[in-house]
């Protein structure tokens, strides 16, 4: 699944240098937006690893401090929020929601991802998520067929854009879930 990379440079520098450096390392990526010290592509969630060893090179080279967002979809919020609270860290959204999750805007920001998605899905996913991400023992433990828990995943994945399969994602889910109502 695509995941949205936000690219901070602590000095203004030119990101359309940058580029080709990361396509040197076989960064494969799709540019969204390119401001001055903020760089915004997409690219699969294992481009992470390889971003994260690039960051090291870019820095020494270009002589900043980058602060690197991985999100699920695109939100200056939690970027502004990374700059200001994490600066210097390269971090997944959960792992920054989980870092500030006593920040009341924060939680509601958290709680919004939520907002389109049925009791009854939410409850399907939180099985889904207690059971090992095994569908059979989902669909086992909710007395239901097989390619019903899928077909409610993947709403819960198409309404959402939070892919459930993915460790950091997960987390997002697990958080609210956890949340005192």
């Amino acid at each position: 699944m695509e995941k949205y990379f936000y690219l901070n440079s602590s000095r203004l520098i030119d990101f359309n240098e940058v580029l080709p450096i990361l396509e040197s390392m076989n960064f494969e990526y799709q540019l969204i937006e390119n401001r001055v010290s903020l760089l915004i592509i997409t690219a699969k969630e294992a481009a992470f690893l390889t971003l994260q060893n690039a960051i090291s090179v870019l820095a020494h080279d270009f002589e900043t401090v980058f602060s690197v967002l991985v999100t699920h979809q695109p939100d200056d919020f939690f970027n502004d929020y990374l700059l200001a609270h994490c600066f210097g860290k390269m971090l997944h959204l959960s792992e920054l929601i989980l870092l500030n999750l006593h920040d009341l805007e924060i939680r509601t920001r958290l709680e919004g991802f939520f907002l389109g998605v049925n009791h009854q899905t939410l409850m399907i996913v939180k099985r889904y998520l207690t059971s090992g991400l095994q569908e059979s023992l989902t669909a086992k433990h909710s007395y239901m067929h097989r390619n019903t828990v899928r077909y409610q995943i993947d709403k819960f994945i198409s309404l959402t854009k939070i892919d459930v399969r993915d460790y950091f994602d997960s987390l997002l889910v697990i958080m609210y879930l956890n949340l005192p109502k």
